[in-house]
């Protein structure tokens, strides 16, 4: 049964109360009436206190109306208060809309709040699309620590649960990940890029592989860290290789482990240069 528009015109006024408790009554309520009171809601997007369009934001949320969406990605970009910026983000990541990839990339990368920018990233993570690792890579040296630490975790859920198939631009930013610091996001990018392998063209699906097999090369006989040479490998020879190309990647790793392996016999039978 249609509710009144007088009913949820009353209720929205309580958003711009004064009284924070009967703002999150009426988002209750409104959150309750459903897409009838999105029309509403939406009015108070524009209202002069930041915290009636907060308020709003969580309504919108609660609710899920794609009529929401636009001026959600509006608010994040261009609304002058961090924290109507920050809960646009948290908020856009809950429809799980591929159009919000962009906006929230700009927040990521942008952004002179902090805090909008580790939301975003959290945001990032949780739509669940390979597009949103190109952003997130790029913001791994962010100057902001929590941002940076925002950024890791959000990357690593990423690339453990998004589909493989969504690949299209992904796969140069993850070999990028594969020479990181952090070994948690290597070994996270090339399980992706291995079981990105069957989705890639055959030129995409060779730089992938050649480029790995290159970083990783001066640890293939790397003994004190193990987890290196098994990526390596991994990303070497674990993927649909194209006919012809696994045996160079094989000649390649044994040359790699003879030029090692005789540098250091060199280096053992000249002796220490102070001697």
């Amino acid at each position: 049964m249609p509710v009144p528009p007088e009913k949820i015109e009353r209720a929205a006024r309580f958003l711009e109360h004064e009284d924070e408790t009967l703002q999150r009554k009426a988002v209750q309520v409104l959150a309750k009436i459903g897409p009838e009171a999105t029309p509403a809601i939406l009015k108070r997007l524009s209202h002069p206190r930041k915290e009636v369009r907060v308020q709003a934001i969580r309504a919108l949320d609660e609710i899920g109306d794609l009529r929401a969406l636009k001026p959600l990605k509006i608010l994040l970009l261009l609304d002058k208060e961090r924290e109507v910026r920050a809960r646009a983000a948290e908020a856009l990541a809950d429809y799980l809309d591929p159009s919000t990839i962009m906006p929230l990339r700009q927040a990521l990368l942008k952004d002179k709040e902090p805090n909008v920018r580790w939301q975003a990233a959290w945001s990032l993570g949780r739509i669940r699309h390979v597009r949103s690792a190109i952003s997130l890579v790029r913001a791994l040296n962010d100057k902001d620590a929590e941002v940076r630490h925002f950024v890791r975790r959000s990357l690593q859920k990423l690339l453990e649960t998004a589909p493989a198939e969504q690949s299209e631009g992904a796969v140069k930013p993850l070999i990028s990940l594969l020479k990181h610091d952090d070994e948690s996001l290597q070994k996270a990018a090339a399980h992706m890029l291995v079981r990105m392998s069957r989705h890639l063209n055959k030129a995409d699906l060779q730089d992938s592989h050649a480029k790995a097999l290159q970083l990783f090369s001066p640890h293939l006989e790397d003994r004190e860290n193990p987890k290196i040479l098994k990526f390596a490998l991994e990303m070497a020879l674990g993927g649909n290789i194209p006919v012809g190309l696994e045996g160079q990647l094989l000649q390649k790793l044994r040359a790699e482990a003879a030029r090692r392996e005789k540098a250091q016999r060199e280096a053992e039978e000249s002796g220490p240069l102070w001697e």
